[in-house]
């Protein structure tokens, strides 16, 4: 859904990022998708998108748990603020 944002919690270690990026690879092929992560470092998620077969141009990632500077990234027009 546009705009929307998702909370997943859960136990460590049962697949939560694994299934976001599962999912986020699916709507990175039809949209752009911003992939943020307060517990995860870019080069982390990256690796796991590879493993997983997620390579989509449109899939951007986000380490960040600063909820300014999500909002900044939130309005902004460019992708500069992901890798």
């Amino acid at each position: 859904m546009p705009g929307s944002l998702v909370l997943i919690g859960g136990d460590p270690g049962i697949g939560k990022s694994t299934l976001l990026m599962q999912v986020c690879g699916r709507a990175g092929a039809a949209d752009n998708v911003l992939y943020v992560s307060g517990e995860e470092s870019a080069a982390q998620i990256r690796l796991r998108g590879e493993r997983l077969g997620v390579v989509e141009d449109r899939l951007y990632v986000l380490p960040e748990s600063d909820l300014g500077r999500l909002e900044q990234c939130r309005a902004s027009t460019t992708t500069a603020c992901a890798s």
